[in-house]
């Protein structure tokens, strides 16, 4: 073969890193204070939540499998406190040492108060992010707000509905059109979307959009996001993206105008065997598991150079040895260029699965096609075990495939 096809979609050579290194997310623990005790941090009163005027905001996190000099990287993230989203407020390195499990890392506030919003501290480990722990600044005079459906606050205030959505498109004249509206959906629903039509509105009038579970023991937030309105009418379109399952229970989306109620809608995330309308998860590799839009997902030892025209596979397989490179089609069909893919590389064992690459930012550069990536580690063989490659469009998963690394001395 004198080239390789590369179809725009996943014209991306895979560059997987495994490393020993573990970080339990749930155990990433925040708090305002920090005092060292001899070798350890004990840390003040635990909390998610901080207030603009806070000092320092401390992070103390439980290592796992440490290797004798490994360092690692930890970046202070702005989600949406500013104008720019995902800002990089700082970045800091560490060398580790294997004789203590634990990593203490704060970041202090400067000359003026924190801006009120949502933040994330991202671990990484040769430029891969392990674990993350999010965390909130709370607004300077936060008004009490009544969320139930008919509150006012003490003015008239006009509602809008608010529709759940798997996905959306825009058309060319702008119009948004919807796609699995819904008021259930299932737990590996990593994306949703909220459509907010609505009519007769200032421009420049600031909202904010809540995502909230709804426990037995009360309700807790998610994620917040805030803007101004653009336009007189229109439509807002929030989203909330997981990086793994949700958790089955109750959900609810609020909208507020000016610190004044004026929507909301409650769903329900439940396991996709039980969604009505949905079929049960497929399980399988040749072909893989597959959703819409994605017609099939195929490991193959070869590739066909069909003179420019799509790439047909060679030898399929779902087994490789450790140094063996391989290949991964994928064959698509009704997408849209605004249409985002993103892809999930686990690996599996008898704890669950474990997420090692992730890449973002995919674009289809046609409607229908087959994309082509080359897979193989960068200058180490592949560990032996099982794997599974996720794929998302939108953050709606439409398809899995697995695939084994196997002794090299095996039949």
């Amino acid at each position: 073969m004198k080239r390789i096809l590369q179809i725009g979609l996943l014209s991306v050579m895979m560059t997987l890193i495994m490393q020993a290194l573990k970080i339990d997310e749930s155990e990433i623990l925040l708090s305002r204070q920090a005092k060292q005790m001899g070798d350890h941090t004990e840390l003040g009163t635990l909390t998610e939540t901080f207030h603009p005027q806070d000092k320092a905001i401390h992070a103390l996190a439980h290592l796992e499998e440490i290797l004798p000099s490994q360092k690692i990287e930890v970046r202070w993230i702005a989600i949406d406190a500013i104008s720019q989203p995902n800002y990089l407020i700082a970045r800091q390195s560490f060398t580790l040492d294997p004789q203590n499990p634990y990593l203490h890392v704060f970041l202090e506030r400067g000359p003026n108060p924190w801006p009120a919003g949502h933040y994330e501290i991202r671990f990484l480990l040769h430029g891969n992010q392990i674990a993350s722990k999010r965390f909130r600044i709370l607004p300077s005079e936060p008004e009490k707000i009544n969320t139930s459906p008919n509150a006012t606050n003490g003015n008239p205030v006009q509602r809008f509905p608010i529709y759940l959505a798997r996905s959306y498109t825009r058309d060319v004249k702008g119009n948004i059109h919807p796609e699995g509206v819904a008021q259930r959906f299932p737990t590996i629903q990593h994306q949703l979307f909220g459509l907010i039509p609505y009519r007769n509105l200032k421009t420049g009038t600031p909202y904010y959009i809540e995502w909230w579970e709804k426990g037995a023991k009360g309700s807790k937030l998610l994620y917040r996001q805030e803007g101004k309105i653009e336009t007189e009418s229109g439509v807002l379109i929030p989203s909330l993206e997981r990086d793994d399952d949700w958790v089955p229970g109750e959900y609810e989306i609020r909208l507020y105008l000016q610190n004044k109620a004026a929507g909301n809608a409650s769903f329900q995330i439940i396991e996709p065997s039980t969604t009505e309308g949905d079929p049960a998860p497929q399980k399988g590799s040749l072909p893989s598991s597959v959703g819409k839009g994605i017609d099939s997902i195929l490991f193959t030892k070869t590739v066909v150079d069909n003179g420019g025209n799509e790439p047909q596979p060679g030898e399929v397989a779902n087994q490789f040895r450790p140094d063996e490179p391989f290949y991964m089609l994928i064959k698509y069909h009704g997408m849209h260029p605004e249409d985002h893919l993103t892809v999930r590389w686990y690996k599996i064992d008898s704890t669950g699965k474990t997420l090692l690459f992730e890449e973002k930012g995919g674009r289809f550069d046609r409607a229908a096609g087959t994309a082509l990536s080359k897979i193989e580690l960068e200058g180490t063989p592949w560990p032996l075990g099982n794997y599974r490659v996720e794929l998302l469009v939108n953050g709606v998963p439409v398809g899995t495939g697995d695939f084994e690394i196997v002794p090299s001395t095996q039949p």
